[in-house]
């Protein structure tokens, strides 16, 4: 089974308006609430794969009881969050003539006691299931994903943590089953600046050394490369408007572990998660089935000579 843990999920409240006049009343020309979290994200798009999945994490308030009833009852998808006392942040996305302005709330704070809850939980996880973690912590008072990296580590627990910045660099020695840093992540764990693929390579390869198995560095406009101990693969990038990146790093997780978990084929896996992260960015939502079908036909995976 795969569980998805979100620490610090949150609804996205979108508001249009045609018009915004600061100090003053406005109205809105559209509305829309969605559930976010970049483990709920993945939850949604391996749906999509037929790819069940438990979804995990906190919620508290009538927010988090929002978020669950709409997994179960709209998309069903089992979940198994925690009930917190501080409610579920909502973030406000305000679109005016094509400009967005985000107001992100921080979170509730994720004390010890929670923390406990939710690694008991993890214990009851057997050596077959994959646990994915991604997001913000929230204003957590530990560092919960090296917390759950020791206890997956410790369980023979395959994880996955799309987390930045050092916290990542303290989890590789857990081996993590994948990371996918952009190459701005990959050069601020280093502090470094990237000038070419060589480079890219180089230090691709290094959070292989480090303890990651299998690793995805995108790069923009120039597509992504893949490491494990054995292959390095390259995609190009396949062209088209791109319209959205929110969640296309988190589509990326869901493919990979899609197939992953099918296969245990590398270079499968590695082609079905930058299909998966090409129909979310081609669109205005989170992947669909159809568009990830569409793309993964063109995805074209090549070998590159260490």
């Amino acid at each position: 089974m795969i569980y998805t843990c979100t620490l610090n999920p949150a609804i996205d409240y979108r508001i249009e308006c045609d018009t915004f006049n600061l100090g003053t009343l406005n109205r809105s020309s559209f509305s829309k609430f969605t559930v976010g979290g970049k483990g709920i994200n993945v939850s949604m798009v391996l749906k999509e794969l037929d790819t069940k999945s438990i979804a995990i994490g906190y919620t508290g308030g009538f927010t988090g009881t929002y978020i669950k009833k709409h997994l179960i009852d709209e998309l069903n998808i089992e979940n198994h969050f925690i009930d917190i006392p501080s409610p579920t942040r909502i973030n406000v996305k305000l679109l005016v003539d094509d400009e967005e302005t985000e107001i992100n709330q921080s979170g509730p704070i994720i004390g010890a006691e929670e923390l406990k809850l939710l690694t008991d939980f993890i214990d009851t996880l057997n050596t077959d299931d994959i646990l994915v973690c991604g997001g913000s912590q929230g204003r957590s008072k530990q560092n919960s994903y090296l917390e759950i990296a020791k206890q997956c580590h410790h369980k023979n627990i395959d994880f996955i943590i799309d987390s930045s910045g050092q916290s990542l660099l303290d989890i590789l020695p857990y081996q993590p089953l994948l990371v996918k840093p952009n190459i701005h992540e990959l050069e601020e764990y280093f502090d470094v600046i990237l000038n070419n693929e060589e480079e890219i390579i180089k230090y691709g390869k290094k959070l292989i050394d480090l303890g990651a198995k299998n690793v995805i560095v995108s790069r923009g406009e120039k597509g992504s490369l893949y490491f494990n101990d054995q292959y390095i693969y390259q995609a190009d990038l396949i062209i088209g408007d791109v319209k959205n990146t929110v969640g296309a790093g988190d589509s990326m997780v869901a493919g990979f572990v899609s197939a992953y978990t099918e296969s245990h084929n590398d270079k499968q896996a590695y082609q079905l998660a930058v299909a998966c992260a090409t129909a979310t960015a081609f669109s205005y939502s989170l992947a669909k089935i159809e568009d990830i079908d569409k793309y993964l036909n063109q995805v074209v995976v090549n070998e590159v000579k260490r």
